[in-house]
């Protein structure tokens, strides 16, 4: 019951004029006051039904898109770095793989002409091979300034060369002599057999 002068104001405890005449020891007494701390901080949250369903209903769920494989079965992918250079074929590779295109063999042939390596792969290769590695380089032999060509089996210094029919070479003593085009061979740093080898077409193939 509200006496005059009482009445439900904003802000103001009701029971503020009960509180003198109902000690803390009193019958009936009760503490309607709000605590000091914050309340937020203590009170346990409850959720309705209405609160729960929403709470549902936003949730996310992760599905995956993929289905989960089985660690056992999952294939092992090689990883390759885009910035290593590509593995390249030995020249010995090389030099089979281009065994019937004289151009690209020759190409090779003389890159590789005069060194230790030509040497090595050449040194069981058979007379008829030898010639047919020759021919390969000398039919895109290109001599220039300061070239060496292979006279007789002698590393000759190229003096004139070009369309004519006759070259001039330099031989090891330093005489200049002329030479047929058609008896300088580029010079390879290998030994050219000199006989003529009969029915040897099938011995000019390579065999690794």
């Amino acid at each position: 019951m509200q006496t005059p002068g009482n009445e439900c104001r904003p802000g103001v405890d009701i029971c503020a004029d009960l509180k003198p005449l109902l000690g803390k020891d009193s019958v009936g007494y009760v503490d309607y006051s709000y605590p000091k701390n914050n309340i937020a901080d203590e009170r346990p949250i409850v959720l309705n039904e209405n609160t729960q369903n929403k709470l549902e209903n936003d949730t996310q769920v992760y599905t995956p898109t993929q289905p989960i494989q089985d660690k056992g079965s999952e294939e092992t992918e090689v990883c390759i770095d885009p910035s290593l250079p590509p593995v390249e074929p030995t020249l010995e590779q090389q030099i089979a793989d281009s065994w019937n295109d004289t151009s690209i063999l020759g190409k090779i042939i003389l890159s590789i002409a005069e060194t230790l390596e030509l040497q090595e792969i050449t040194r069981n290769y058979t007379d008829a091979q030898i010639r047919y590695i020759t021919d390969a380089a000398d039919s895109v032999w290109s001599p220039g300034c300061n070239s060496y060509g292979n006279y007789c089996g002698e590393k000759v210094e190229l003096m004139e060369f070009g369309c004519k029919r006759d070259w001039k070479v330099k031989t090891k003593s330093g005489s200049i002599i002329p030479a047929a085009r058609g008896n300088v061979r580029p010079w390879l740093g290998i030994v050219l057999p000199t006989a003529t080898v009969e029915n040897s077409s099938s011995q000019t193939e390579l065999e690794f």
